[in-house]
C-alpha cells in the first residue's frame, strides 16, 4: 500500500476506537497504540521517501559528472578535427590543386573573411550600446516587507523541505 493508504487505514481504526463500544467507553490503550502506529507509519514512509530522494540526487550528480566528461571529450574531438582539417589544407596546398577527388569525397577550400578585434579596440563608430534592465529583487523585497504596496509585485511565503 501507499503511505497515504496505510495512514488512512490506521485513522479509520482510530475513528472506530474513539467512537467507543456500545457502553461509550473508549479503549485508551488501543487508541494510544494506534496513534503510535500512525506516527511510526508516517516516519517510516518519510524515511523511504528520503532514501528515494537521496538516490535521485546521487543520480543527478552522476549525470552532471557524465555531462562534464562528455563535454570535455567533445572539446578534445573538436581539437582533433581542427588538427585534421589543418593537415588536409596543407596537403591540398602541397598538391598545387584547388580541388582533389578523394574517393567518395571532393576536397577543396573556400575563402571566408572574419573580423578580429584586439582587446584594446575602442571605436564609437563601430560600437553598439545595449541597455539591459533587471529587477533588484532584494531592494523590491525590502520595500514590500516594509509595507509598501507595489503593483505587479508581492511577497510569497513558501514552506521549503529541510532534510538533514
Amino acid at each position: 500500500m501507499s503511505i497515504y493508504a496505510d495512514v488512512k487505514h490506521i485513522e479509520d481504526a482510530i475513528d472506530a476506537v474513539t467512537a467507543g463500544n456500545d457502553d461509550g467507553v473508549i479503549d485508551l490503550d488501543a487508541l494510544s497504540n494506534l496513534m503510535h502506529a500512525r506516527t511510526q507509519t508516517i516516519a517510516d514512509g518519510l524515511e523511504n521517501l528520503c532514501k528515494v530522494r537521496a538516490n535521485h540526487m546521487a543520480r543527478i550528480d552522476a549525470m552532471k559528472s557524465e555531462c562534464a566528461r562528455i563535454t570535455e571529450r567533445m572539446k578534445h574531438l573538436g581539437r582533433q578535427v581542427e588538427s585534421l582539417e589543418s593537415y588536409m589544407i596543407s596537403l591540398l596546398k602541397m598538391s598545387g590543386q584547388k580541388k582533389i577527388g578523394a574517393g567518395s569525397f571532393d576536397v577543396g577550400t573556400r575563402r571566408s573573411t572574419r573580423v578580429i578585434t584586439t582587446p584594446d579596440f575602442h571605436n564609437p563608430e563601430f560600437e553598439q550600446t545595449q541597455v539591459v534592465t533587471t529587477v533588484d529583487k532584494k531592494m523590491l523585497g525590502d520595500a514590500l516587507k516594509s509595507g509598501r504596496d507595489i503593483p505587479g509585485a508581492y511577497l510569497q511565503v513558501r514552506e521549503n523541505l529541510a532534510i538533514k
